[in-house]
């Protein structure tokens, strides 16, 4: 049995039909100034050679561990590599992601002074960082009661770029929902923030986690039930809102936050690959816009909304809407 002297991390990483990134993503993680971790690998059915790859590190490096199931999606295998976990601390990387090599060092060190750590990301398309998460976009120290300004931010949703507690989430067995396609991360994450209580969020500035933006990545598919299952998640970041006490003036946040969920709930419907005749999806798109919530979001996001969208989507619907697009476009 091997013996620690640091506290040991444990880093989970799912994987599914990743042959082209995985390297990659595996050489970041092995390459760490801090290296005391345990890697967990974690094969969810792929249909090309990321099984053998994982198991080619594992015969070469004592610190990973392998796992291998039938497809069952992300959040069953990253709840397989939490059942599989010892380490004092989890983090998740995916496994088309890199991190840079002092990334588990200063998330550890601000971890081990009490703090939920946390840090930026970088988003990297075709070798080019396209996008940031900058840390310094906002106070280094927060809690819980900040939600909805880490949630504009950016770094409130995804399970990576954050150093969680394995002896908590272990003793209150968390676990991320299974067979929910999209927003699984923010309901583990909600969870989370209502176990910690009090517990100050260290937003680190000296590290990022670097997101590498692939083609398809699920923002650019067509989501069956997209609505059905934001407009649950947007209810159970309300309560804990309630629950946590934020800031009177963060309501605001919170509903322009709503508004951009519903504004790709309309672009999601409206998507070639929804095979819904147009009658069907303009209906469903009214009938979202009629929603109390969706109104109350609307009205205060009114400051970032085009004007002619605003008052469109406000007093007229969403069929006026797209017929207008239409004859602009001619």
């Amino acid at each position: 049995m091997i013996e620690y002297t640091n506290p040991l991390c444990s880093i989970i990483v799912p994987v599914y039909n990743a042959e082209k990134t995985l390297e990659n993503s595996i050489h970041s993680i092995l390459k760490q100034s801090y290296d005391c971790l345990e890697i967990i690998l974690v094969d969810d059915g792929s249909k090309d050679h990321s099984a053998e790859i994982i198991d080619k590190y594992l015969a070469e490096d004592a610190r990973v561990k392998v796992i291998h199931q039938s497809n069952a999606g992300v959040s069953a295998a990253r709840n397989r590599g939490i059942d599989s976990s010892v380490g004092n601390y989890i983090c998740f990387v995916d496994s088309d992601d890199i991190v840079p090599p002092n990334y588990i060092e200063e998330l550890i060190q601000e971890s081990r002074k009490g703090y939920f750590s946390w840090c930026g990301i970088d988003e990297i398309t075709e070798g080019w960082k396209t996008g940031r998460t900058d840390a310094k976009m906002f106070s280094t120290i927060s809690d819980r009661r900040d939600v909805m300004k880490l949630s504009c931010i950016g770094i409130l949703n995804p399970p990576y770029c954050k150093m969680y507690d394995g002896d908590l989430i272990r003793k209150r067995n968390m676990r991320f929902p299974v067979g929910c396609q999209i927003a699984e991360d923010l309901a583990f994450n909600l969870d989370y923030l209502d176990a910690i209580g009090s517990q100050i969020i260290k937003i680190v500035e000296s590290t990022s986690y670097q997101y590498i933006r692939q083609e398809g990545s699920l923002d650019c598919r067509f989501v069956p039930n997209y609505w059905q299952i934001h407009r649950e998640i947007l209810k159970k970041q309300k309560k804990y809102a309630i629950k946590w006490m934020i800031p009177e003036e963060d309501w605001q946040l919170y509903y322009q936050r709503y508004w951009q969920y519903v504004s790709h709930a309309l672009y999601n419907t409206m998507m070639d690959a929804n095979e819904q005749s147009l009658k069907e999806k303009l209906q469903i798109n009214n009938t979202l816009l009629k929603e109390k919530e969706v109104k109350e979001s609307l009205r205060l996001s009114k400051k970032q909304i085009r004007k002619r969208e605003y008052y469109i989507y406000r007093y007229f619907g969403y069929s006026v809407y797209y017929r207008l697009s239409k004859m602009v476009k001619r």
